[in-house]
């Protein structure tokens, strides 16, 4: 590592870039006139210029000095974020998480009393994120997708796969006893998962998909609502709606036709530094999604 300016040269330096005068960088550090004046010149000796300029009784910062402090607050408000980030382990500081929107609704908000209830001194930050929302990842610490991201350290904790879903009671309306049926029943599409039907019906042997009686929705998890509803058919993943498969509130569908064997991914954006919480969670999702998937 290269050679860094004494911190509490830089403090004195700043503190005088942002005040009126070393009488009041000294009041806002609680230090004398005279630190804030020895700490300066340390600045000056060790930066090799000049940083303040005599007017009158007043010194005051050049040009110069002033864009060396607007860069070295930006600098110092990244080394206090990633302190604050992983003191005392991590623990105390917010775990930013991204989650699929369905995801989040449907697999981790019915469990994550489970490990609040193991882990009650960690923060979480969880953002849901639709399709169009998924591409970005640097804002966060962990980021959970279907696709692994060659950019961050991957991890696959909980598979699924897509089978066709319905209510008992859409059933009970419109009864299918082959493959074929689905073509003259109402039928449920996704807009963001464009090929699900068609994947389906190769897999059942079907040459044509749905097109009567379609209702398409952009989202899976209004699409989940509306099979519930007793809208019409659906493709949809059969462990992350286990609760409503358990529950009774809908049931699938020729279940010995399956598709699309597919996992979620924890993934660390590149350059993040796991914290103790950070670690946690992860362990968590890896053993909670293991019993469940």
């Amino acid at each position: 590592m290269r050679e860094l300016p004494p911190l509490s040269a830089l403090r004195a330096f700043l503190a005088a870039c942002q005040s009126d005068s070393f009488s009041e960088a000294a009041e806002k550090l609680n230090v004398t006139h005279g630190v804030i004046s020895k700490q300066v010149q340390v600045a000056e000796s060790w930066f090799g210029v000049t940083l303040f300029e005599r007017k009158g009784a007043r010194r005051v910062a050049t040009p110069y000095a002033l864009t060396l402090a607007q860069e070295l607050t930006l600098a110092l408000e990244g080394v206090s974020d990633v302190a604050a980030r992983h003191r005392f382990g991590g623990v105390n500081h917010p775990l930013r998480i991204s989650v699929p929107a369905s995801f989040c609704l449907y697999w981790l908000m019915p469990r994550i009393a489970q490990f609040y209830q193991q882990y009650p001194d960690i923060n979480l930050r969880i953002d849901s994120a639709v399709s169009s929302e998924q591409e970005s990842t640097g804002r966060y610490d962990l980021v959970i997708r279907r696709q692994p991201d060659a950019t961050s350290q991957i991890k696959p904790f909980f598979c699924d796969s897509n089978a066709l879903l319905a209510s008992p009671d859409f059933i009970s309306r419109h009864p299918v006893s082959v493959p074929q049926d689905v073509l003259s029943v109402p039928c449920i599409e996704t807009l963001t998962r464009p090929h699900s039907w068609a994947k389906w019906c190769e897999a059942a042997g079907i040459r044509h998909v749905p097109r009567s009686s379609v209702h398409r929705f952009d989202h899976f998890y209004v699409t989940a609502e509306a099979i519930k509803a007793g809208l019409g058919l659906g493709i949809g993943p059969v462990n992350l709606l286990q609760n409503s498969l358990q529950k009774g509130e809908i049931e699938i569908v020729f279940p010995d036709i399956i598709t699309d064997a597919y996992c979620y991914y924890a993934l660390t954006p590149v350059g993040v530094q796991k914290t103790v919480a950070h670690r946690a969670f992860e362990s968590w999702l890896f053993s909670t999604g293991n019993a469940a998937g």
